[in-house]
């Protein structure tokens, strides 16, 4: 499997060109600052080139300042951590491509590693894998479906209606899908068009259903939809998400290439 960029430069799997970091870092920005906004729960402010969301869930990795420059100045990351401190009772997370760098200050420890995988867009466009039968996917019947297959496979609700709400469905970056199996609602996939790739996240399956090829059904249309683009728009070039270690194994199996990987720290021996 190779990644082929629109102007044909191809590229093996063990030999990601010195881009894509680059790419993977704008584009998680961009993810950042949709994620901040477009309801009235959410927050988001910058400084300098540091973002700082707060997607309005009592998560430690919803309130978030997000490094992911190439220079990142000190002071701004300063501000932007003492922003994070006042809005997180529930604490609060710096994520950076790396654990090194201005944010090293007295109290902030790994808390968590996230690998990220790509694909090109044209392979993506071109993945095939039979669905399971019984297995339809495709958009959401409203919101109550979309919240049933995203709090079901988190198994909270609760969460599902904080992350994604009526303002989301309507944003043009945004695209949904939910498998149903019988007709019952057994997972979604969400995706973000940014910075000229396509984000996945949001994968995943009701823990009763898995096991039955839904999960990899599902990443494929996922993909596909993303390199479809968002509609009357641009469409991407990349298609990449962040990964369990869980999905990890799963997006391996279907072609996708390790590219770099997100860090998570937050305040030693906090939530």
């Amino acid at each position: 499997m190779y990644l082929v960029d629109r102007s044909g430069n191809a590229f093996g799997t063990r030999d990601l060109p010195d881009g894509i970091g680059g790419r993977l870092a704008a584009a998680a920005l961009e993810v950042d600052r949709l994620a901040g906004s477009g309801a009235a729960h959410r927050a988001l402010a910058e400084f300098g080139s540091v973002v700082a969301v707060d997607m309005g869930v009592p998560y430690p990795w919803a309130v978030r300042v997000c490094c992911w420059a190439a220079a990142v100045a000190e002071p701004d990351v300063s501000r932007a951590l003492d922003w994070a401190v006042r809005r997180a009772p529930h604490g609060h997370r710096l994520v950076a491509p790396t654990a090194e760098g201005p944010w090293d200050r007295a109290g902030l420890v790994v808390r968590d590693r996230l690998p990220a995988f790509a694909l090109s867009a044209g392979h993506a466009s071109e993945m095939h894998r039979p669905a399971p039968r019984g297995l339809e996917i495709g958009p959401p019947d409203g919101l109550d479906e979309l919240h049933e297959g995203y709090g079901g496979w988190m198994a909270d609700p609760e969460l599902a209606r904080g992350l994604v709400v009526a303002e989301d469905l309507a944003r043009p970056e945004r695209g949904f899908l939910v498998a149903r199996a019988d007709g019952a609602v057994v997972g979604c996939a969400l995706v973000w068009w940014v910075a000229g790739t396509a984000y996945l996240s949001g994968l995943g399956v009701v823990a009763e259903h898995r096991g039955r090829g839904y999960g990899s059904a599902l990443t494929v249309a996922a993909a596909q939809l993303g390199a479809a683009g968002p509609p009357g728009g641009t469409a991407p070039d990349l298609v990449w998400m962040h990964a369990t270690p869980e999905g990890a194994a799963v997006y391996a199996r279907l072609g996708f290439v390790p590219a770099g990987e997100e860090v998570q720290l937050g305040p030693a021996g906090g939530p």
